[in-house]
């Protein structure tokens, strides 16, 4: 038979049994602030906790090194750009690879060119306000009904440059305007000393071109005398504005001289 079931068997028997640790919620549940990995070190022995907090120390310590040599390495580099943009800003540009006597005459005779250029451009600013002329666009249409002849200057736009066609090409072009300079004498004779002007400084061009070819051992072509020669249409009906549009095609021609010469010179 069992045991009599008294009121203080019955107490007994209705306590709680004790739990084991492994499975007690309570006593390992992780507080809310620790993360995994506290949570783990928290678990594990006194010794390896201290070896961890020694590691992660030690990164930090390294990330922090990082954070501070990484602005300097920063403006180290914007320096050596800086350095190396300043030298070769500063250092002197490479010559022609072609004959330096050439280049030299070719820079002497660049600054002669701009300068008739810029004469032509006044004597065109009085023209203008002597004549009572329109803007360019406006002579457009005029331009076209003149057909006044264009300058070849093909020679001059091969690569690398015939720098014997290109200069006999050049001389025969001044060789043109300065007849059409002579015509604009007799018609405009108020302009006529600032055409003798433009006449010297285009024979003393051709006969530098002249020079140099010679000198050179190139082939230079000869032109035969234009006085005398009949006055050309666009300048025998439209004096006033024919005068003025040659000078227009004539600072056009000197400028094609202009990157002639500079091409030549490469």
């Amino acid at each position: 038979m069992g045991q009599p079931c008294t009121v203080a068997t019955w107490q007994q028997h209705q306590q709680p049994r004790p739990t084991s640790p492994a499975s007690s919620v309570e006593l390992h549940a992780r507080p809310a602030h620790l993360s995994r990995g506290e949570e783990r070190r928290e678990t594990r022995p006194a010794s390896q906790q201290r070896h961890e907090l020694t590691q992660e120390s030690s990164l930090n310590e390294v990330d922090g090194s990082w954070s501070t040599y990484l602005p300097g390495l920063g403006v180290l580099s914007l320096l050596s750009i800086v350095l190396t943009w300043a030298m070769s800003a500063s250092a002197p540009l490479p010559e022609s690879s072609g004959d330096p006597e050439l280049h030299q005459f070719v820079q002497k005779n660049r600054e002669f060119v701009f300068r008739i250029k810029q004469d032509v451009s006044n004597i065109r600013k009085l023209m203008r306000k002597e004549f009572k002329l329109g803007s360019d666009d406006e002579l457009i249409l005029i331009q076209e009904l003149l057909a006044i002849p264009k300058v070849d200057l093909s020679q001059c736009h091969t690569d690398p440059c015939d720098t014997a066609g290109c200069f006999n090409q050049i001389r025969a072009g001044l060789h043109t305007y300065h007849g059409y300079f002579s015509h604009i004498k007799e018609i405009l004779p108020n302009f006529a000393s600032h055409m003798d002007v433009l006449q010297v400084d285009v024979s003393n061009l051709s006969s530098n071109l002249q020079r140099q070819m010679q000198e050179s051992g190139m082939t230079v072509v000869a032109y035969p005398q234009v006085e005398g020669q009949a006055r050309p249409s666009f300048l025998q009906n439209e004096m006033q504005i024919g005068s003025y549009l040659v000078l227009r095609h004539f600072q056009k021609f000197l400028e094609m001289t202009l990157r002639a010469l500079r091409h030549c010179s490469s």
